[in-house]
């Protein structure tokens, strides 16, 4: 993906129609990178985030563990209980994002 200075991504999995669920949010301009869920909100800073460069953001869930990285280097975990099915989605706030490449498989 590539990310304006001021932009923030939202990687929503899990959602519900009421809007909640689990997002994965990279801040490049905070150099941060964070999980929310309904129970909060847990953040890694000092994220070097080079947004000249395309920013690799990865998201697996599998039971109820989702595990997050970014550009091979930077990763944060939760559990994830009370969500078992939803939409994904992304959203861009604050600048512009360019998906430069998607993929999503779900298993079985």
């Amino acid at each position: 993906m590539k990310l304006e200075p001021g932009a923030e991504l939202a990687l929503s999995v899990r959602e519900q129609a009421d809007g909640s669920g689990y997002r994965f949010i990279v801040r490049p301009g905070r150099q941060q990178i964070g999980i929310a869920t309904p129970a909060g909100e847990w953040t890694r800073d000092h994220c070097a985030l080079d947004v000249s460069q395309p920013i690799k953001v990865q998201v697996y869930i599998v039971g109820t563990v989702m595990e997050c990285f970014v550009n091979d280097s930077y990763a944060l975990t939760r559990r994830v209980y009370d969500r078992w099915d939803g939409k994904l989605g992304l959203t861009a706030t604050g600048g512009g994002v360019q998906v430069l490449k998607l993929q999503v498989r779900a298993g079985g």
